[in-house]
């Protein structure tokens, strides 16, 4: 979406940059409302109306859904995306899907303000946006603008203007203080060379004793409520975690591009050996290269075209370009082909669901492949079934064996590239298999829950990059919990004991070195360890050191420990970088600050980055801006049956 809003940035921010915030990469999630009507709550101004609340929601979830624009991928293939991606509300999408009356109260207090845009500049915007219509076609708005669905774009989108035209006056009030200008500067224009002595602590591993039940048990207590990942500063800083976040046990079938192709290619019809089917896609191949050279140039001029004609160029020999003839030839039936298999595993899955779930538990309906719908042998059949009727035998796999975390489920081979069209964006694979598992959400409205998926029921079509095709169905769930006993984790235990006393060690020897060195340099008494001398370091370049391997994030924050240096008043400023969850301490020397860019440029860095540093804070201030209890509280909104506006929960550690 970024992308879009650079390239169209004339024609189209020029017209709502005062309404349209820098591109928020936030997923944009929505679900509906609980029908009713009746009151909704209080507010300021009076009742609020559900039937107000619930066209609100509608609103809100059509705009999020079917306004946008056309955004062409690496591969050339087009994605719609949603409007709603360039707003602030983007930010604070949890929000909405979660307080439902959300939308209502910021539409409502946009008007109180009189916030809005004019019919000038909303007629410019809509001239350059698509709407994906219900049958899934997306149209320029000019197509509809007289339709009833048309007339209600306009109506969705000048409110949604109006609501970032309302927060947009509060971010006017945010003052970049000088401090914050110098730091950002600093760490944009001006680079620094250091001398590194690393401390890794896998060095230092064989030299921690086994631990005790007794430390194992204390380090258990601290992290047992919270899950893997997770750092919390001084108190987490190796983001240990034993509690189980939710998991989840499935099966999917998988349909391989490769093997639809195959299919058509031994299509027999085409030839009744190897030989004369090759023969036949190479008599089609020619007539549609024949018929369209021109989607075949050569990449070498005419050689026999005089000086002063119009370059022209000749199409690639057949021979050449035969592979890419044939794929061409054989893609419509590829693609129709891929869709009959696609079909008949949908179709008997849901069919032979629809009649699970009518069965009594205790009694497994069969089906036409004779097995138990809930048993991994019907997709096995499934698959052999489709072989028999396609020449396409699907691949089935079985994740049974134990639950698996979304994290673990990114990391499967294949599927964890898929993603899947759900509520209007794309969800991938292991955060739809987690996220929309139903038996972990059982107290969600009637709305949400049919958006989730039951054990055994067929999720909707994923696909990947590569074109396969996946659906899976949950088979158990695992609902997030603290393990019984430290027990069920002491493996994980040890691991982190020891990572952390080796990491203790490792600080320790940097520390010492660095005391050592006092107002010397590193070099003079680093011994036999290797001093890393690096090149010129921005903040914003990520960089690889030899011999001292980072992430991204890693990297940004021994950046951000490094450039602490700046202030130093002795000859070589030194520290140690503390680098915990890389695994590593080091004893780092600033041997050089230098300005990167000449000086009569610095006037436009200095306003670019005054740019960011407002863009910066404004992201934050739109996550307590759209804040729910904020919100409630700006306009004394009093939920039904309490008599207060309710208040921010502690945040619970899950």
């Amino acid at each position: 979406m970024q992308k879009w809003l650079e390239k169209n940035k004339k024609r189209l921010l020029a017209v709502i940059g005062v309404f349209l915030m820098v591109a928020f990469l936030a997923p944009s999630t929505f679900q509906g409302c609980h029908h009713g009507q009746g009151s909704f709550g209080t507010m300021a101004t009076g009742n609020v109306d559900a039937v107000n609340v619930q066209n609100a929601v509608a609103e809100f979830e059509y705009a999020a859904q079917n306004i946008g624009v056309l955004q062409t991928d690496p591969t050339g293939a087009q994605q719609f995306v949603s409007i709603l991606q360039a707003t602030p509300l983007a930010l604070a999408a949890d929000q909405f899907q979660e307080h439902k009356v959300l939308y209502y109260l910021v539409r409502e207090e946009a008007r109180q303000l009189g916030a809005g845009i004019s019919d000038e500049q909303l007629d410019e915007v809509l001239g350059q946006i698509n709407i994906r219509m219900p049958d899934g076609s997306v149209v320029l708005y000019e197509n509809i603008k007289k339709k009833p669905q048309g007339r209600f774009t306009r109506q969705a989108l000048a409110n949604l203007f109006s609501i970032s035209a309302a927060f947009n006056r509060a971010r006017s009030d945010i003052k970049i203080t000088e401090p914050q200008r110098r730091a950002d500067l600093a760490m944009q224009a001006q680079s620094i060379s250091l001398n590194m002595v690393d401390f890794p602590a896998d060095s230092y591993a064989n030299k921690i004793p086994a631990p005790t039940d007794d430390q194992l048990r204390a380090l258990f207590d601290k992290h047992k409520d919270t899950v893997a990942g997770q750092p919390d500063g001084d108190q987490n800083p190796f983001s240990f975690g034993y509690r189980f976040p939710d998991r989840v046990t499935l099966q999917y079938v998988s349909i391989d591009p490769d093997q639809v192709r195959q299919a058509v290619m031994d299509n027999p019809q085409n030839g009744a050996t190897p030989e004369d089917r090759a023969y036949y896609w190479e008599v089609e191949a020619r007539k549609y290269y024949n018929l369209n050279k021109s989607l075949f140039p050569s990449s070498q001029p005419a050689s026999t075209q005089p000086s002063t004609q119009p370059v022209a160029t000749e199409p690639e020999p057949f021979e050449v370009v035969k592979q890419r003839a044939i794929d061409a030839v054989m893609k419509p039936q590829v693609d129709r082909l891929a869709r009959l298999v696609q079909q008949r595993v949908v179709s008997a899955l849901s069919t032979d669901y629809n009649a699970f779930n009518r069965t009594p538990t205790t009694a497994p309906a069969n089906t036409a492949f004779g097995h138990p719908y809930n048993s991994f042998d019907y997709l096995k059949a499934l698959a052999q079934d489709v072989q028999r009727q396609f020449g396409v035998l699907p691949t089935v796999v079985n994740l049974a064996d134990r639950p698996r975390s979304a994290l673990e489920l990114s990391k499967l081979d294949g599927i964890r590239d898929a993603t899947a069209m759900v509520q209007g964006r794309a969800l991938p694979f292991a955060a739809y298999a987690v996220a929309y598992a139903q038996p972990l959400h059982q107290d969600s409205s009637e709305r949400e829950q049919a958006f989730l998926l039951s054990l055994y029921q067929p999720s909707q079509t994923l696909t990947d990059f590569g074109g396969s095709i996946y659906v899976f169905r949950l088979t158990s769930t695992d609902a997030s919990h603290q393990p019984a006993t430290f027990e069920e984790v002491r493996e994980q235990l040890l691991a982190d004991f020891k990572q952390q006393a080796a990491y203790d060690l490792a600080l320790a020897d940097a520390k010492q070195l660095l005391t050592t060195a006092a107002d010397g340099k590193l070099s003079a008494v680093a011994g036999d360890r290797t001093v890393i001398e690096t090149a010129p370091l921005r903040f914003s370049r990520t960089e690889e050191f030899t011999g001292l391997p980072l992430s991204p994030a890693g990297f940004q924050s021994l950046m951000r420990q490094a450039f602490d240096l700046m202030s130093g008043d002795t000859n070589h400023p030194k520290r140690v970088i503390e680098l915990p969850r890389e695994g590593r301490a080091l004893a780092v020397e600033l041997t050089e600050l230098k300005g990167d860019f000449p000086e009569d440029l610095l006037p436009m860095v200095e306003a670019q980055v005054a740019n960011q540093v407002s863009a910066r804070l404004s992201q934050n201030m739109a996550t307590s801006w759209f804040n729910y209890y904020n919100v409630a509280q700006r306009l004394n909104y009093i939920e039904p049956g309490a008599k207060a506006p309710a208040t921010q929960p502690a945040r619970a550690t899950r």
